[in-house]
């Protein structure tokens, strides 16, 4: 069972002070263990997208049939495969040429493959019958490059013979050939059109050739030889490389180097775009790939192949980027993990339109045969088709009520059928030509048609009845749309207009000219105000009915835009282009949100699903998709009023959002049924706060001309205005239980209105500045203003004064938002910080950072978990307040953020701005879709799915609140395991459902050098999962002590550097929970965290009087200590310095809580976590002493009471023998019960392990020999017991000893004693040996006793004589017990006393280096049993923060502190002062060798200067001669600089390891 010490004011974190194996802070998450999860992770990680073996030899070259979904690959062993991407296997093998393949191209319809070879041949395949149709040879070295034209007619080539050639693909033979280069042609495309063509070459030059004149148009020198290029997407610009360690990027409009990258040392060697541009792959020599953003160039690295890159591509479909190398293997990497809904892939030709059922459960689509088939959305199967028409059916409309579909041809009609039954109900004729458009009226009592015969004909299809035709263009129509009104039909054309036709005048109303190409598709929207229309000429265009002009014009797309659907709401306009791509537009704020790389075609249609969930495509790649979009971060946005929007409130039901604004109204919004909003009038000038009553039937508004209105909710009508403000009311807010409301003004006040008698109005003066917010704490108590002074200021309600001013800020303070426990604050500030400040302590915990301008908005969960915030910077920013970090960036506002506010549920935000628009924020999404505007955001180039085969969504989640490029980075080298390749972004980036960092995979993996290469950056930062684990964790766990050390390292410095920096406050927040185990794990170095865990509370110093002795030692439950409770403080004006009562003093804190309750489970765990540390410098730590002191203060009167039973047990066992009197047995009996009691509770608490103590044993042993003592004094009086009485008294009287152990002035004696009789125990079996030795000698050398042993001579004479009584050994004559008296004297007496001397000395004088450390461990051995004891009570564990009062200047002990540690602290003050002589040493000398190598350095140069000005008549040796001097002496004044700087080094070398040894 681990411990995890926690913070506090968390309520989503159990109470208990343990966090067991698998315990997550998150109990959403699955209860899998700790190292269990990270496990299962890294497995998901390291799963490879998938691998393609199949060559032999490198491979050269890929390509994608963007029709087939098929990869071709080609290679040096001269074949050309192909493999299936869905399958992941090889399908067939083309052979022919007789060189290594050099380059693939596959035409644009799919169905030709082009593949060019060192054989100098080009060869043309036809896929379908896969055989080779023909060869093209004329080319004279190897064929390097090809390329099919557009429209399909030619190829283009390049070669190493520095030509290039265009070939005719019907004729099969060359066209013409282009000559310029003067270097292999390593690379030629065409450019967009089948007119231009772009080239580079090793000659270093980029050429664009006009194939009509047959000249190089534009010519640029790159000055690097080229050797390959890829276009952008959109063809507007061109990325090549070379071989000097250079990717440039081109502009093609102009040919200028639009950007450079230098890629030293790495030689890149393939370069490709992605679908969308966004990202740019560069593969390399060594193997590596690289994918660099194209908005700032910031990349990440792939890691896989073990030989050169030798080509990259990027699919369409899924998201993947296929690579193939010299190592022979082709690897398929996945980059998005994202699919759309639903593909439907049953047509057999290009599709024509789409068209999805009122219930959006059915789709119905159209393609060029003659068919129209429905589809479920649901399960995505076919269920029906339209059979009838006589050929291809062009459109197919589902009416608005969902019963009837109609369908129109080109065999001129249109067909009626059920919706139900798919039956044909009737046919509609009339028109003369194809009929390419149809719509449904929104009432589905009348249908519209358009047809290439340019009219527009209105039916009443039930009937089969024709209403009305009209001659609406000149050309043909693409597009009829009605209006919901049902007054007008909206028409586009092949004449570029777009035409309003009256539907009651039967006449063309409207005309709107402004497309430059044919109109595809006319949208009108919802209120039949505006229509919407795309054309050929790339553009959408908003037109206005009411004003009869263009509103807006839209750009994006690379080609001509042929389908347009509106959402229901009209937000959004989807658009589908002959690019490829699809757009979502936001119409509101007329800019485009995401691409899509949609399709492998042409999209042809769109629509959009009636409830707006989703939408669908088709194209002419025979798809049709289904795009998910209801779970985006922004759940709605609108345009909300006329001017800014200044400030935002819920409803207490969270069913309304009311906002206030500069357009001087204060509008209602009904969030659940989205309907037009209530607008309350009546200010006269700016809104700039409101507020509603905590019951929900008041509002109160404030405003820039200092009134302040209030209203009836219910009624929605203003029940009192008041001007008691002289200038702006910047905030109002309720209090808790309604009677007040508070308002903060320019006029550098807060006031109080008394709701109950509107007279009675409190002023709160002391802002020396505007005053921008004042709210209340949830109890009502406090009344919290934030000014342009930089103060927040805390008043009383009840006492109308000011209670405490905190500050901090820098600049000024425009919000503050109240935590709904009263127990904290956030405030934001223009100095772009939010702070975190406890109410509990009225001091600040800790800053965020994050914003790039001032913060003007903050609110918090009703949990308290998360903040947000709003600032002039444009974000809205997500905050975890229990991690003390970012959580997210939610973007979309187009101007600065004002406010932001949160539902009661915590689930949704709301934020309003500058731009005029509310935002609503889905806060339970990690996921924010549009986020274009942001660059440190993911922009997703596809919308998310519900399925993802390849990462597990529950386990690696979507990282689109994450940077893109470190994200694949991470997971990249997390795959391939190349953990060297990680960039410092990746290491802090957080990877599955349970939050790990890429630091504790690292660290769970135990790779030391590769977290050291990292460590020493500045933003080098450790998190905890969500288990609430940091990577220290996981280290100790799979026993990798080297990590473990190394990021005990890292913290203990930026412990010692002390700077509260976003960096520092994470990393010591993220070990809380994991202090117990790596106390456990006793690391050498846990010892030196333990000591910058206590910090000093405040930079200052007091002055006062202590209350008590110091130190002072609290557990309290705050986190800033009240100084009052410690010392009475002096006076400002320092009167009382002089008085002597008076001292400095410092307030210390430990940054976490501790279990304070002694008895409790908690506790006493963490005391045996203590005594099990084998690291015993932890005792020397202010940490372990101040808690051990704080806990004897508390139990030792405990301590003094059992030692007290101990020695009255002892005085009575005394009284008994001494003066044999039987009344004295009695209480003897009663003092051992209660001993016996106290061992018993001892052991019910510990179990097996209170046998493992000896001291225990000795207790039991005791207890038993007493209790048989008694029973024997009691009931059997004539026993021989003397032996046992002697063990009994011996054993109590050694327990009586050990109870000195709870004195301060005694424990130091008996711990010493303790400690020798251990160091002297083998000692003394040796000196029982020679003693029983000499007494063998010495009996058989004596005549007294015949040689008899007995004991007398085999022990008393000996040990007598080591005692140093020689009588026995007396006599007149000479005898061998002389002899055995000499040596006896000379090996017990002179050898092995003095050796017991020696290792007394020792014991004692490491008792006095370890004196400290053995006197609070006694302390904590006798605090476990006093706790153990208490735990009986059962004690519910408080946890507390450790304050301490002390005296700044204190120095432990004043005495002699013996010879050996004088000695070592003399050692140790010689060190500093030699390392600090060396210091000024090495930096005088460094500054003198520097300016004299510079004066010398001058002055040569200045004599070669001389020399070559001087002429020597053309004797160039004497010249040659005093160079070469001048350089002599240049090199040995170099070398014996060189050679003082080695002996530098070599002495502070030696100097540190005398230390270290020290």
């Amino acid at each position: 069972m681990d411990i995890g010490i926690k913070e506090p004011l968390i309520p989503e974190v159990s109470n208990s002070f343990f966090l067991t194996a698998g315990q997550s802070l998150d109990t959403s998450k699955p209860q899998l263990s700790e190292i269990e999860a990270i496990q299962d992770v890294l497995k998901d990680i390291e799963r490879e997208d998938f691998l393609l073996g199949g060559h032999t030899g490198s491979v050269r070259i890929c390509c994608l049939n963007p029709i087939s979904n098929l990869l071709f690959t080609g290679g040096e062993d001269k074949l050309i495969k192909s493999w299936s991407l869905s399958k992941q296997c090889e399908e067939y093998t083309l052979s022919g040429h007789f060189g290594p393949i050099t380059y693939l191209s596959i035409n644009q319809s799919g169905n030709l493959l082009g593949s060019s070879s060192e054989d100098m041949t080009i060869k043309v395949w036809d896929l379908n019958s896969r055989i080779e149709i023909f060869s093209l040879k004329g080319h004279e070295g190897k064929v390097l490059g090809i390329c099919f034209s557009p429209d399909l007619t030619s190829l283009i080539s390049g070669s190493d013979d520095c030509s290039i050639k265009v070939w005719n693909l019907a004729m099969r033979n060359e066209e013409f050939t282009l000559v310029g280069h003067t270097g292999p042609v390593n690379a030629v495309k065409y450019l967009g059109d089948s007119l231009h063509a772009i080239s580079s070459s090793d000659d270093g030059w980029i050429k664009i050739w006009n194939l009509l004149s047959k000249i190089a148009e534009i010519t640029v020198d790159t000055e690097h030889p080229v050797k390959g290029m890829c276009l952008s997407p959109f063809n507007n610009f061109l990325a090549t490389y070379s071989n000097t360690s250079l990717v440039q990027v081109w502009n093609l409009s102009d040919l200028s180097e639009e950007h450079k990258k230098d890629t030293s040392p790495l030689l890149p060697s393939a370069i490709t775009y992605s679908p969308s541009g966004n990202y740019l792959a560069i593969g390399y020599s060594d193997s590596s790939i690289e994918i660099c953003s194209t908005k700032n160039y910031l990349s990440g690295t792939f890691h896989g192949h073990t030989q050169q890159v030798n080509d990259l591509i990027f699919t369409t479909e899924r998201k993947q980027l296929i690579s193939v190398s010299k190592d022979s293997y082709t690897r398929v990497w996945n980059l998005e993990g994202y699919r759309e809904k639903s593909v439907f892939k049953e047509h057999k030709c290009g599709l024509m339109s789409v068209c999805i059922s009122p219930d959006s459960t059915k789709i119905i689509s159209c393609d060029l045969e003659l068919i129209p088939i429905i589809w479920s959305v649901s399960t995505g199967q076919l269920i029906g088709k339209l059979i009838g028409h006589a050929s291809a059916a062009v459109m197919a409309k589902f009416s608005k009520d969902g019963k009837f579909i109609a369908s129109c041809s080109y065999d001129k009609t249109i067909k009626i059928w059920s919706a139900e039954t798919y039956e044909l109900i009737n046919t509609l004729t009339g028109h003369s030509l194809s009929v390419y458009c149809i719509e449904f009226s929104h009432d589905s009592e009348f249908l519209a048609s358009g047809s290439r015969d340019t009219t527009v004909k209105l039916w009443n299809f039930k009937e089969s009845a024709l209403i009305f035709s009209i001659k609406a263009h000149d050309q043909s129509l693409y597009s009829v749309d009605f209006s919901s009104n049902g007054r007008y039909i909206g028409t586009g054309s092949i004449d570029k207009l777009v035409k309003i036709i009256n539907i009651a005048d039967k006449n063309i109303e409207m005309i709107f000219e402004g497309h430059t190409n044919w109109i595809k598709c006319v949208r009108f929207t919802s209120d039949s105000k505006t229509i919407i229309s795309v054309s050929g000429d790339q553009t959408v265009k908003i037109w206005n009915l009411e004003e009869k002009r263009e509103e807006a014009s839209l750009t994006g797309h690379s080609g001509a835009i042929n389908s347009l659907a509106l959402s229901p709401d009209d937000k959004y306009a989807v658009t589908g282009s002959g690019d490829n791509y699809i757009k979502l537009w936001n119409l509101p704020e007329r800019r485009e949100e995401f691409t899509i790389n949609a399709h492998t075609d042409c999209v042809s249609f769109l629509d959009f699903s009636p409830n707006g969930e989703f939408f669908i495509s088709a194209g002419k790649d025979k798809l049709a998709k289904v795009w998910e979009i209801k779970n985006k971060g922004e759940e709605v946005s609108f345009i909300a009023h006329d001017d800014r929007v200044r400030s935002l409130v819920y409803t207490p039901d969270g069913s309304f959002l009311i906002s206030g604004s500069n357009d001087k109204t204060i509008k209602i919004w009904d969030i659940l049924e989205k309907s037009e909003p209530k607008v309350l009038k009546g200010h006269e000038n700016i809104i700039w706060s409101i507020s509603l009553s905590p019951n929900g039937k008041n509002l109160a508004s404030g405003s820039h001309d200092g009134v302040i209105k209030l209203w009836d909710f219910s009624s929605l009508s203003n029940t009192s205005t008041h001007k008691y403000h002289v200038l702006s009311v910047n905030s109002v807010s309720f209090s808790p239980c309604g009677q007040y409301l508070a308002s903060a003004s320019n006029d550098k006040t807060v006031k109080l209105l008394n709701l109950n008698d509107h007279n009675d109005i409190i002023s709160f003066n002391g802002h020396q500045h505007f005053v921008w917010t004042a709210i209340f704490v949830p109890s009502g108590v406090y009344l919290i203003s934030g000014s342009n002074d930089k103060t927040i200021r805390v008043w009383n309600v009840d006492l109308k004064s000011l209670a405490f001013t905190l500050t901090g800020h820098t600049n000024a303070i425009y919000c503050i938002a109240a935590c709904s426990n009263g127990q904290r604050i956030v405030s934001g500030s223009v100095d772009t910080t939010v702070k975190v400040w406890s109410l509990t302590e009225f001091s600040e915990e800790f800053t965020l950072t994050g914003h790039n301008d001032a913060i003007r908005g903050i609110t918090l969960t009703a949990s308290g978990k998360f903040a947000i915030s709003g600032g002039f910077d444009k974000l809205v920013i997500v905050w975890n307040l229990h991690e003390k970090r970012k959580e997210y960036v939610l973007c979309g506002h187009t101007d600065n953020v004002l406010t932001v506010t949160v539902s009661p549920d915590g689930n949704f935000i709301a934020s309003g701005g500058a731009d005029k628009q509310i935002k609503l924020w889905n806060l339970n999404m990690h996921r924010v879709m549009f986020v274009e505007n942001h660059p440190d955001m993911i922009k997703s180039d596809t919308l998310p799915s519900i399925k993802d085969p390849l990462f597990k969504p529950a386990k690696i989640p979507d990282p689109h609140y994450q940077p893109l490029i470190p994200y694949l980075n991470a997971i990249s080298c997390l795959k391939t395991k190349s953990y060297a390749q990680l960039s410092q972004e990746s290491l802090g980036l957080l990877i599955s459902s349970y939050s790990f960092s890429t630091l504790h995979f690292l660290s769970f993996l135990g790779l030391y050098k590769v977290i050291e290469s990292y460590i020493e950056n500045e933003n080098f930062i450790i998190k905890a999962d969500a288990f609430g684990h940091s990577p220290l964790y996981y280290s100790i766990k799979r026993q990798h002590q080297k990590c473990t050390d190394l990021l005990l390292e890292f913290l203990i410095n930026s412990g010692i550097d002390n700077t509260n920096t976003i960096e520092n406050l994470t990393s010591f927040h993220a070990i809380r929970h994991d202090l117990v185990i790596l106390i456990r794990n006793s690391s050498s170095m846990i010892h030196e965290l333990l000591s910058v865990l206590i910090c000093q509370s405040s930079e200052s110093i007091y002055f006062g009087k202590p209350h008590t002795e110091l130190p002072i030692i609290s557990l309290i439950p705050m986190r800033t200590a009240i100084l009052n409770y410690y010392f009475t403080e002096s006076s400002i004006d320092n009167q009382l310095k002089d008085d002597l009562e008076n001292q400095p003093l410092i307030m210390k804190t430990f940054k976490f809580m501790l279990p304070a309750t002694v008895g409790s489970l908690d506790s006493i765990e963490f005391l045996k976590i203590i005594l099990e540390c084998k690291n015993e410098e932890i005792y020397r730590t202010e940490l372990i002493q101040f808690y051990i002191r704080y806990k004897w203060n508390y139990v030792k009167i405990w301590v003094y009471s059992y030692t007290l039973l101990v020695w009255a047990n002892l005085v009575l066992i005394a009284l008994v023998i001494i003066l044999s009197d039987i009344n004295f047995v009695y209480p003897l009996i009663g003092v051992n019960f209660l001993l016996l009691v106290w061992e018993l509770v001892q052991f019910a608490q510990t179990g097996v392990d209170y046998v493992k103590d000896w001291w225990n044993i000795l207790d039991i042993i005791r207890l038993s020999l007493t209790g048989f003592w008694i029973f024997c004094l009691l009931w059997e009086e004539d026993w021989d017991i003397r032996y046992l009485l002697w063990w009994m008294i011996l054993l109590n009287v050694i327990r009586g000893l050990t109870g000195f152990r709870a004195f301060d002035k005694t424990r130091y004696y008996i711990k010493l004693i303790l400690i020798s009789l251990s160091n002297i125990k083998f000692f003394m079996i040796i000196f029982i040996y020679t003693t029983i030795s000499f007494g063998l000698l010495s009996s058989k050398s004596s005549k007294e006793n015949n040689g008899v042993f007995d004991y007398k001579y085999l022990w008393v004479y000996p040990f007598s004589l080591t005692a140093g009584d020689a009588s026995e050994m007396f006599s007149d004559n000479f005898e061998l017990k002389y002899i055995s008296f000499c040596l006896a004297l000379i090996i017990n007496i002179i050898l092995m006393l003095n050796m017991l001397i020696s290792i007394l000395g020792d014991a004692f004088d490491e008792f006095q280096l370890k004196s400290e450390i053995f006197d609070y461990s006694e302390i904590a051995q006798a605090l476990l049993e006093i706790e153990q004891i208490k735990s009986l009570f059962n004690p519910i564990c408080i946890y507390k923060y450790l304050h301490i009062c002390d005296d700044p200047y204190r120095t432990k002990g004043t005495g002699w502190p013996g010879k050996v540690l004088f000695t070592t602290s003399e050692i140790e003050k010689t060190r500093k002062i030699i390392e600090d002589k060396i210091s000024r040493f090495e930096n005088t000398l460094e500054t003198k060798t520097d300016s004299r190598a510079k004066i010398l350095e001058g002055k040569i140069n200045g004599l070669r200067d001389d020399f070559k000005t001087l002429s020597f008549g053309g004797d160039d040796n004497r010249l040659a001669t005093v160079e070469a001097r001048v350089a002599e002496l240049d090199g040995k004044f170099t070398a014996k600089i060189q050679g003082v700087e080695e002996k530098l080094d070599l002495l502070i070398s030696l100097i540190k390891e005398n230390s270290r040894i020290n």
